[in-house]
């Protein structure tokens, strides 16, 4: 009768324990399933443009990794990386760079610093670096990632495509022309040979090609090679649209360049429009857009308009967790500048002074820095404040004996040339 009882006693309990890990292994199995579904989602809406929503689904995504996957791993990984891809679309470098960092290191006690995953984690983190003043540091980086790639694929793979246009953009930022004309024209050649790898990334490289040849003056083959951009980019799915928005973006730089302000305007206006509804209303890239047209507002003496969007450009690069930036020093500069054209000489000079404490402290800008301290010193000569104009003229006449030192640069291999009593676009 006892042995009959303790034997109840330890089937009940061992199939109390059966039941409990049974249950563990479906909560544990439905984690991991509710993962992939919302991976699923987040890939549909990148593709669909949708960034906002796909910062949602990246976000949730990361938290269902840490339950379904106790130890860190591949599928953590994974979620850190889209996350930080979400937010580098968005123009969130700061919070993108640590992501990518964190994906990094995970995955290189997983797989090793040559296997893909790590080496796409790579070419993000370096794609945050110029938002963030580290453009040398992101052009090694670059540089790192196509030798490897180019040593495990070879030198033709479609697999080295977005690298190499990425290099492509780097160099431009340097005024490398002949070295980004050459990685777009390799990465357009790679495509060539591979028509269903076209879509995107064709996309940038003719948009690369076009700027490369905007920046050496000549407009009308760059005219041609964006309008092709445009119009692959508009038959492409919704991600694309953002696509559409870039090219718009580029041809109204091209169109401000010839002095086609209320064309610019309008095709500034599309691109403010699309990028809003791709990356919200708070997005860094909203700001940028903001900015371009706040730039052709004050051209065309519009200042009022313009200060409405240099006003709100300012209200999100505020938000920004970095606080030296040239960016928010152009936002100040902006400002200033609109205030100044319109006579409000008090408004205007702390805005300029704020800009020039932000402008000194980006490395290799003594020419922004001369474009503030040229303002400031018609200001305080407009208001006869001639103690202070003299103070900030020498300071000028040093940079500008400085510059003489330097390598001359055209206006035409400034991105947009700046004007000494309008904005940098």
């Amino acid at each position: 009768m006892w042995k009959s009882h303790t034997f109840e006693l330890m089937t009940a309990t061992l199939v109390v324990s059966l039941v409990v890990a049974l249950g563990c292994a479906t909560a544990a199995g439905t984690d991991e399933e509710k993962w992939r579904k919302v991976n699923i989602e987040y890939d549909q809406l990148v593709e669909m443009g949708k960034y906002v929503e796909a910062l949602d689904a990246g976000k949730r995504s990361l938290e269902l990794a840490k339950k379904a996957f106790p130890r860190v791993g591949p599928e953590t990984a994974q979620s850190l990386h889209n996350l930080a891809l979400v937010y580098h679309h968005m123009g969130k470098n700061y919070e993108a760079k640590t992501l990518f960092q964190t994906a990094l290191s995970v995955r290189e006690k997983i797989a090793g610093t040559r296997h893909e995953d790590y080496l796409e984690s790579l070419r993000g983190l370096a794609m945050t670096c110029p938002a963030l003043n580290e453009c040398s540091k992101g052009k090694t980086l670059l540089r790192e990632v196509l030798a490897v790639k180019e040593s495990t694929l070879g030198k033709e793979h479609p697999g080295l495509v977005h690298v190499l246009t990425n290099l492509g953009s780097m160099n431009l930022r340097f005024h490398k022309y002949d070295a980004a004309e050459a990685y777009f024209r390799r990465a357009l050649r790679i495509l060539k040979k591979r028509p269903k790898q076209k879509e995107r990334a064709y996309v940038s490289s003719l948009q690369g090609l076009g700027r490369v040849n905007m920046a050496r003056g000549n407009y009308e083959r760059a005219r041609s090679l964006f309008n092709q951009a445009l119009s692959m980019a508009k038959k492409g799915p919704g991600v694309h649209k953002v696509g559409v928005a870039n090219a718009l973006a580029i041809l109204g730089r091209l169109e401000w360049l010839e002095g086609k302000l209320d064309r610019a305007r309008v095709l500034f206006e599309r691109d403010l429009e699309i990028m809003e509804k791709a990356f919200g209303p708070d997005s860094p890239r909203v700001a940028a857009c903001r900015y371009l047209l706040g730039v052709v507002c004050y051209t065309q003496a519009d200042f009022k308009q313009a200060e409405v969007y240099f006003k709100k450009s300012r209200a999100i690069l505020d938000k920004l967790p970095i606080n030296k930036t040239s960016r928010r020093s152009y936002g100040f500069y902006s400002l200033g500048i609109t205030h100044h054209a319109q006579h409000r000489f008090a408004e205007a000079e702390p805005l300029l002074l704020r800009a020039l404490e932000l402008a000194s402290t980006v490395p290799d800008n003594d020419r922004y820095v001369a474009d503030v301290l040229f303002l400031l010193v018609r200001l305080y000569n407009d208001t006869l404040q001639t103690a202070k104009a003299k103070q900030f003229q020498q300071r000028l006449d040093t940079i500008r004996a400085n510059l003489k030192k330097q390598p001359k640069r055209s206006e035409r291999q400034r991105k947009v040339p700046v004007a000494r009593n309008q904005p940098a676009m």
